[in-house]
């Protein structure tokens, strides 16, 4: 039967010897020291580049009324006619440019 030898508290990841790290931990064929073990919890971490990104703005109105809308199709959505005062006209596209501008 072969015999499977195994350097003596050296880490198989970066090769510290146990005297060279804090904590050495044996496993079943081999040593991971404690910094590796740190690097290899930070991996699986997700990190603020594997954040959800943010909603991108809506580039078109409809694209913003069918999401203030959901979850509603926008063919389901009712629509009335309403005619405005010439003075109020302004009023209203400076509200509707500041709300899908």
């Amino acid at each position: 039967m072969a015999q499977h030898f195994v350097s003596e508290g050296r880490c198989q990841f970066c090769h510290r010897t146990a005297g060279n790290v804090e904590h050495m931990i044996a496993g079943d064929s081999g040593f991971i020291c404690n910094a590796c073990v740190v690097a290899c919890a930070a991996l699986l971490q997700p990190s603020a580049s594997q954040a959800p990104a943010e909603e991108r703005p809506d580039r078109y109105a409809f694209q913003r009324l069918a999401r203030h809308f959901a979850p509603l199709r926008p063919q389901e959505v009712l629509a009335t006619s309403r005619s405005y005062a010439l003075r109020q006209q302004a009023d209203l596209q400076a509200a509707l440019d500041e709300l899908f501008g």
